[in-house]
């Protein structure tokens, strides 16, 4: 997930909590192709919602489906406990990922940081 979103390790040292694994109603998912590792997910269904998370494609797998793939696994089994809407907060490169998949724009976030 680090790799995928160009951070720190220490910064997504949290989601390698085995009792996070645990945790009622989140799923994370590990996508390969070819036996090799090229993204993540992580989804959270509660009552008819599923919440797309973390969604993560190493930079030399990009541009090949990944993405697209995941989000659309985590739709599906989010379908399947019951949720019938699916939500998630987009960066600016996931954006056609995720239009390609149906989802809209419902609202805008801004962020403001200190400078360096």
């Amino acid at each position: 997930m680090a790799e995928g979103f160009g951070a720190p390790h220490e910064v997504f040292a949290m989601f390698a909590e085995p009792a996070l694994a645990k945790t009622e109603h989140f799923t994370f998912y590990l996508a390969e192709a070819d036996g090799v590792v090229v993204g993540t997910g992580m989804s959270a269904v509660t009552d008819h919602l599923v919440g797309v998370f973390n969604i993560s494609v190493l930079p030399q797998h990009r541009r090949q489906g990944h993405g697209q793939a995941i989000t659309a696994e985590i739709i599906r089994a989010g379908r399947e406990a019951g949720a019938t809407t699916a939500y998630l907060y987009s960066s600016p490169m996931g954006e056609p990922v995720y239009t390609s998949l149906g989802f809209r724009t419902e609202e805008t976030l801004t962020a403001f940081t200190a400078p360096a």
